[in-house]
């Protein structure tokens, strides 16, 4: 899988418990599942592959890049800290379907993220969002693989739950579910 991307961002200036973010994502992965044939089967089948691959990235390799490009110190205090955070998604989005056996599947997204955070300290915009990398990794998959599903298997949105362990950047443990909705009668 490869990516490539650009970024935007407007932050809080200062050491405060609550941050509004907003971020300007342009992101295109690429390289996604290979091959015309079967290509629905392939996306329905490596699901969770392609979710912890997506994931992966962010968490590792395009956050980090994007608090690095601010200059702010986004260590972390000393002490274990907590979050809380949210965030909305806006974008326009293209999908690369392959039609030939030698091409692979792609999205590009240009995204606009605002992101609250809440921190049980006070701290700067950058290691609330650094303490909040998982949970922003995990809304911008969500988000990729949203509309992967939606350009190839003509699905609706899914709720999902993701359950993920970190240590520093990597990725230790990775696995999502989706969410029985309440009109199954469960």
């Amino acid at each position: 899988m490869n990516y490539e991307f650009t970024s935007d961002m407007e932050w809080p200036k200062g050491v405060n418990t609550s941050h509004t973010i907003n971020i300007d994502l342009d992101i295109t992965v690429s390289n996604v599942l290979r091959s015309a044939r079967n290509i629905k089967v392939r996306l329905i089948t490596r699901e969770q592959e392609v979710r912890k691959e997506i994931f992966t990235l962010v968490v590792g390799e395009i956050i980090p890049k994007i608090i690095n490009e601010t200059g702010l110190d986004a260590t972390h205090p000393e002490g274990k800290m907590s979050v809380n955070a949210k965030s909305k998604i806006e974008s326009r989005a293209q999908v690369g379907i392959p039609t030939r056996e030698d091409t692979f599947l792609f999205v590009r997204d240009q995204e606009k993220i605002v992101l609250e955070i809440t921190a049980d300290r006070p701290v700067n915009a950058m290691q609330a969002m650094y303490a909040n990398r998982g949970g922003l990794a995990t809304d911008i998959t969500n988000h990729l693989v949203k509309i992967l599903k939606r350009a190839v298997l003509k699905t609706r949105d899914e709720k999902t739950e993701t359950d993920f362990l970190l240590s520093g950047n990597e990725v230790v443990s990775f696995d999502f579910k989706l969410k029985k909705s309440s009109s199954d009668g469960n």
